[in-house]
C-alpha cells in the first residue's frame, strides 16, 4: 500500500499548470511551483519550508496544505502529516482532494496498525480499532471516487484484517470465559473436597468414638459378668461347705437321736437356726426340694403307666379265660383300671405345677413357686385319694367274695405279709438312714411315698386275684 503520490503530483502538477485551480497571487503560485520542484527532487524539508510560506501568504490555499501532508509524511511525521490531511478535507477544496486525503488517512491507520506488536488482548483491541478505523477511511474515499479501485481494494483489506483480528478477540474471550469457568469449578471442587474432608474426617472420628465407646461398653459389661460368675461360684461354694456342714450336723443328731431325748429339741433348734440362717441357702434348699419332688413324681407317673399297662393286660386275659362270666371277671379290673387313669392325670397335672414352679424358682419368685408346689401337691392328694377308693372297692369286693380257696388265701396272706414286711424294713432303712432329716421333708414327699406303697400293695393284690381267677377256670370239654 502506496501513499497516493500520483495524487499529488497530479495536484502539483494542477497547481503548476492550471490557473483554474491554483487561486493564489504570484508570490503563492511561486512558491508553490519551487516547493514542488524541490519535492520532486526528494528535498523534502526545503519543500516543507515553501509549502508552509504559501500557506501564510492563503491560508485557505488547499494545495499547500496537502501537500504539507504529503511532504510531512514523506519526512516521518505521521501524526502532522494526518493533522494536515484533516485539515484538507476540512477545507473547500472539491471531492478530489478529500477523496485523496482520506485515502491517505485510511493508509495511515493501515501502517500504524500492522506496525503493533503482540498477540495479546489489550493490544490485539488496538490493531482492531486501527483497522477499523483505516476501513472507514478508505470507506469515505471510496464513496467521493466510486471508481477507484486501489481505494476498494485497500478496503476490502483492511476488513479482512479487522475480521481477523475480532476472530482471535473472540477466541481469547472464549478461552477466558472458559478458563474462567473452570477456575470456577475448580474453586467449587476444592471446597466440596474440603467439606467431604472435613466430613470424612468428623464421620471417622465419630465412628472411632462411638467404636471406642462400645469396646469400652462390652469391657465394662464382660468385667461384670465376669464379677458375678466369681460372685456367684462364691455363693455356691459357700452354699456347699454349708451343705456339708448341716450334712453332718444332721448325722450327728441322728447318732444322738437314739441315745438322748434331751438331745433332740437342741438337734431340731439348731436345724432351725441352720435353715433361717441366711435367705440364699432357704432357695437353695427349695430348688433341691423342688428337683427331689419332680423326679419322685416323674418316677410315680412312669409306675402308673407301667399299672395302667399291666391291668389292661391282665383285663386281657382275664375275659379271654373266662369268657362265660364277664361281668365277674372284667368289672374290679375295669374299675381298676379308671382309677389308675384319673390317678394318673392327676400326677400329671402335678407334674405340670412342678414345672411352673421349677421356672418360678429360677426366676427368683419363691412365692408364686410355693402356690404352684402347693397346687402339685393338692393334685397329688387327688391321685392318692383315688388310688384310696379303688382299694376300698377292691377290699369290699374281696369280702363278698366266698369262693376263695383257703391255699389262695394263704399264698396271699404269704404274699402280702412278706411285702408288707419288706414295706417296713425300707420304710425303717428310709428312718434309720434320715433320722436327722425328718425337719425337712416336705408333706409332698410323704404323700408321693403313700401313693408308691399303695401302688405296691394294689399289684400284688391283683396278682393273688388273677391267681385265684385262672385257678377256677374250667376244663374244655373234648368233642373229639
Amino acid at each position: 500500500m502506496k501513499m497516493r503520490r500520483m495524487l499529488m503530483a497530479v495536484m502539483l502538477a494542477a497547481v503548476i499548470g492550471s490557473p483554474g485551480i491554483v487561486r493564489a497571487d504570484t508570490d503563492v503560485r511561486s512558491l508553490i511551483r519551487e516547493a514542488n520542484e524541490r519535492y520532486r527532487k526528494g528535498e523534502f524539508a526545503p519543500a516543507l519550508e515553501g509549502y508552509e510560506r504559501a500557506e501564510k501568504l492563503d491560508p485557505k490555499s488547499v494545495e499547500a496544505i496537502y501537500n504539507q501532508g504529503c511532504t510531512l509524511y514523506e519526512l516521518g511525521k505521521r501524526d502532522e502529516a494526518e493533522s494536515k490531511f484533516r485539515q484538507a478535507i476540512a477545507s473547500e477544496g472539491g471531492k478530489r482532494v478529500a477523496a485523496a486525503a482520506k485515502y491517505n488517512l485510511g493508509r495511515l491507520a493501515y501502517e500504524r496498525a500492522a506496525g503493533m506488536a503482540g498477540e495479546q488482548k489489550k493490544e490485539l483491541g488496538e490493531k482492531l480499532r486501527e483497522f477499523n478505523a483505516s476501513a472507514e477511511e478508505f470507506r469515505g474515499a471510496l464513496d467521493l471516487s466510486p471508481k477507484d479501485v486501489e481505494t476498494a481494494r485497500n478496503l476490502e483489506l483492511a476488513r479482512t484484517q479487522a475480521r481477523a483480528i475480532q476472530k482471535r478477540l473472540d477466541e481469547i474471550q472464549r478461552l477466558e470465559d472458559e478458563m474462567k469457568k473452570l477456575a470456577q469449578e475448580l474453586g467449587e471442587n476444592q471446597k466440596e473436597q474440603e467439606k467431604e474432608s472435613k466430613d470424612s474426617k468428623r464421620d471417622a472420628n465419630s465412628e472411632r468414638q462411638e467404636q471406642q465407646r462400645q469396646e469400652q461398653q462390652k469391657q465394662e459389661q464382660q468385667e461384670q459378668e465376669q464379677q458375678e460368675q466369681d460372685q456367684q461360684k462364691q455363693e455356691q461354694q459357700q452354699q456347699r461347705q454349708q451343705g456339708q456342714q448341716e450334712q453332718s450336723q444332721q448325722q450327728q443328731q441322728g447318732q444322738q437321736q437314739g441315745q438322748s431325748q434331751q438331745g433332740q429339741p437342741q438337734q431340731g433348734q439348731q436345724g432351725q437356726q441352720g435353715q433361717q440362717s441366711q435367705k440364699g441357702e432357704r432357695q437353695e434348699k427349695a430348688r433341691q426340694d423342688q428337683e427331689q419332688v419332680s423326679d419322685r413324681t416323674e418316677q410315680l407317673r412312669e409306675q402308673m403307666k407301667q399299672l395302667q399297662n399291666q391291668a389292661q393286660q391282665q383285663a386281657e386275659e382275664q375275659s379271654q379265660g373266662n369268657s362265660s362270666s364277664p361281668e365277674q371277671s372284667s368289672s374290679p379290673e375295669e374299675q381298676a383300671s379308671q382309677a389308675l387313669r384319673n390317678a394318673g392325670k392327676a400326677v400329671d397335672e402335678a407334674r405340670k405345677k412342678q414345672a411352673d414352679a421349677e421356672r418360678q424358682l429360677k426366676d427368683g419368685d419363691s412365692k408364686k413357686a410355693a402356690e404352684r408346689q402347693q397346687e402339685a401337691s393338692d393334685k397329688l392328694k387327688e391321685a392318692a385319694e383315688q388310688l384310696a377308693k379303688q382299694e376300698q372297692d377292691s377290699q369290699q369286693g374281696d369280702k363278698k367274695d366266698g369262693e376263695k380257696s383257703e391255699g389262695d388265701q394263704q399264698q396271699q396272706g404269704q404274699e402280702q405279709q412278706g411285702e408288707q414286711q419288706e414295706q417296713e424294713g425300707e420304710q425303717g432303712q428310709n428312718q434309720a438312714g434320715s433320722a436327722g432329716d425328718d425337719w425337712k421333708q416336705t408333706p409332698m414327699d410323704r404323700l408321693v411315698e403313700q401313693i408308691i406303697d399303695k401302688e405296691k400293695r394294689d399289684r400284688a393284690r391283683r396278682g393273688a386275684m388273677q391267681r385265684q381267677m385262672f385257678g377256677r377256670m374250667k376244663p374244655v370239654t373234648k368233642d373229639w
